[in-house]
């Protein structure tokens, strides 16, 4: 799958309910060999910062279909500082794209209040904000499993 396809697979995804986390991670992992609907599953609960507000639900999906792509299963100290150094590099590129690795910056708001939640939809922030993140989680990511010949 061509990265357009993935990246409007991600934000169809998004459009029609799924969380951003699911979003990202099930467009993804039909590329790399893992189900869609288990993806969506593992997914489930990442979406709006792990449903607090932390880090955002895009990011944590580029950070699963990162593991799953580039990931260990077995143990030694250099595929753990391998990931590392690679996990870190994903932050270090959202980080320079997004300025925020959390929901609740980049939203401006408290994810968790249904009050400014609902504000914040009704005045459309989430509408432009948050499939910007699922657009740009997908192309970090898939940037940088291209550098590895990964997707």
């Amino acid at each position: 799958m061509k990265f357009k396809q993935i990246e409007a697979k991600a934000l169809t995804t998004f459009e029609i309910g799924y969380n951003c986390a699911q979003s990202v991670f099930a467009a993804l992992a039909p590329a790399l060999g893992l189900h869609e609907k288990t993806a969506l599953k593992i997914s489930s609960t990442f979406g709006g910062g792990m449903q607090i507000g932390s880090t955002c639900g895009a990011l944590t999906g580029a950070m699963m279909a990162l593991g799953l792509a580039a990931g260990f299963c077995e143990y030694s100290p250099e595929a753990k500082d391998e990931i590392g150094a690679l996990n870190r590099e994903l932050i270090l590129r959202w980080q320079n794209r997004f300025g925020n690795l959390d929901c609740r910056d980049i939203l401006q708001i408290d994810p968790t209040d249904p009050v400014q939640k609902h504000a914040a939809r009704d005045a459309g922030i989430m509408a432009e904000r948050c499939p910007n993140c699922v657009s740009g989680a997908v192309q970090i990511v898939s940037e940088m499993l291209r550098e590895l010949d990964i997707l």
